[in-house]
């Protein structure tokens, strides 16, 4: 049986990778091929992966093609089509089908890879989002949380107040744009602190932080014994370790 019609999440997730679509030109030579491939941009290869999957997959990855960077997007292409991560995805989908209510909101739960990876030189690793306040940034919400205000403060004293103004809110959306503002845990259910720590989400997180902190000019800044643990993942680049910012913390 044939669907004839396309929901409309599938019809804007392809207006998103249509950009310059192109077909690859049929060549006999190898190197020919190899040189015409590379000079392929990201969007295209992005629109091509997505065309492959079957309707189960483009079903449990419709948030991430629609919210990710192409260049993140490119470069998670098999870590989103792992077992692991697709039932992840599955048990999302079973719990919201049950009528209870996933923080951060579905369109903003990849906001963290919403700029290319290219452009990140710092990543800030939270443990999982706010329960009641998650905006899908580590760190970050609505209102200023008592671990962002002490950064903020810190800001303050470093810089001096002269050159520092306070946001007014505790949207880190400007800073997300070159720091990857990534929690361990990418969901939890409203009102319940650490729900989904058992999901499987930090297997995925780890991957990220692992391949992106690798990279020798990537500065990782690990805040509080939790976040402290992922160091073991990190063999290249710089890794900055301190207590958490929040007034509990006695570290």
């Amino acid at each position: 049986m044939t669907h004839k019609h396309k929901s409309k999440n599938e019809d804007s997730t392809n207006k998103k990778l249509k950009k310059s679509a192109k077909t690859f030109p049929k060549q006999n030579n190898t190197l020919e091929n190899f040189i015409i491939v590379n000079h392929i941009s990201t969007t295209e290869k992005v629109k091509k992966i997505w065309s492959g999957l079957n309707r189960e997959e483009k079903l449990l990855l419709k948030d991430e093609f629609n919210q990710m960077h192409v260049d993140w997007l490119y470069l998670l292409k098999n870590e989103l089509q792992t077992d692991y991560y697709l039932n992840i995805k599955r048990q999302i989908k079973i719990i919201e089908d049950k009528g209870i209510e996933i923080l951060p909101p579905r369109n903003l739960r990849f906001r963290c890879f919403k700029y290319s990876p290219n452009d990140i030189s710092v990543i800030i690793v939270g443990q999982d989002p706010y329960p009641n306040d998650a905006d899908g940034l580590a760190f970050s919400s609505k209102s200023i949380k008592p671990s962002l205000r002490a950064v903020f403060n810190l800001l303050k004293w470093d810089l001096g107040a002269g050159n520092w103004k306070q946001p007014k809110t505790g949207s880190l959306e400007k800073w997300s744009k070159n720091v990857l503002l990534i929690n361990s845990i990418l969901t939890v259910e409203k009102g319940k602190s650490k729900s989904h720590e058992f999901i499987g989400w930090q297997k995925f997180t780890d991957n990220v932080i692992k391949l992106l902190g690798n990279k020798q000019e990537i500065v990782t800044m690990l805040w509080g014994k939790y976040a402290k643990e992922k160091a073991d993942l990190l063999k290249n680049g710089y890794i900055i370790k301190s207590g958490h910012p929040s007034p509990m913390n006695r570290e």
